[in-house]
């Protein structure tokens, strides 16, 4: 999904490929291309142009395993102040409908995430509270399952989320964009509010201003580490 906050204040929020405007007339239908290990879905709505693609990593990848998304924005307008734009994953690891997320910081210190959580990535705090990679276990204790989020580099330069969101799936997933915690431990079925232990997170990028006949872009990775190219006896 994206925010979008035009030069005269107002802000519009979507959700890539779905329809807006009287019978979905100010959009422009998903259209799915593919290049090479690479799908690439393209869509629109008013004067804006996203482009969403997915990349799986072959074997001379040193993150063969991952998938690397990234997303693309262009408009025809001179009125678009800045662009935001939020991943949602929704977690599930095996048959497992939720995960222990584990955040670490530019020290290297662990937070430990079951329960509805913000973490701020932005301004002073930039980089401090995430070190650019996050994993998620099915069980915090004796994982038999990990899955890493990681910050990919583009033109140089790492591309970093200015904030995070943890949550119980159905909460995550009832808002557009911004994030409200609810006091809930989602690796818990028994909890008050939805009796179901059910996970996702979701990262936020800034694209900043976008001017007209422009683009932006971000990219981050998914995925399991193959270790494909690891030698059998480098166990560790």
């Amino acid at each position: 999904s994206f925010q979008v906050t035009r030069d005269d204040g107002t802000t519009e929020e979507y959700i890539f490929g779905r329809k807006y405007g009287f019978l979905g007339l100010a959009t422009r239908d998903v259209v799915l291309t593919r290049e090479g290990n690479a799908i690439v879905a393209t869509w629109g709505v008013k004067d804006l142009t996203v482009q969403q693609k997915l990349t799986l990593l072959d074997e001379t990848a040193t993150l063969h395993g991952m998938v690397n998304i990234s997303y693309t924005v262009s408009t025809t307008a001179d009125d678009v102040q800045s662009v935001k734009m939020r991943v949602m994953y929704d977690t599930a690891l095996g048959f497992q409908d939720y995960a222990t997320y584990e955040v670490p910081n530019r020290l290297n210190e662990y937070t430990h995430v079951i329960k509805d959580t913000v973490i701020d990535n932005s301004g002073s705090n930039e980089g401090d509270n995430y070190s650019g990679t996050l994993f998620a276990v099915d069980n915090a204790y004796a994982p038999t399952i990990t899955a890493y989020t990681v910050d990919a580099t583009m033109d140089g330069e790492a591309v970093s989320p200015y904030q995070m969101a943890f949550g119980h799936w159905n909460n995550l997933a009832s808002s557009v964009f911004n994030f409200v915690p609810k006091d809930v431990t989602f690796t818990n079925p028994y909890n008050q509010e939805y009796m179901t232990a059910d996970s996702a997170y979701a990262m936020y990028y800034d694209l900043g201003e976008i001017g007209q006949n422009e683009e932006k872009s971000f990219s981050t990775y998914y995925g399991i580490y193959s270790n494909a190219t690891l030698r059998e006896e480098e166990t560790v």
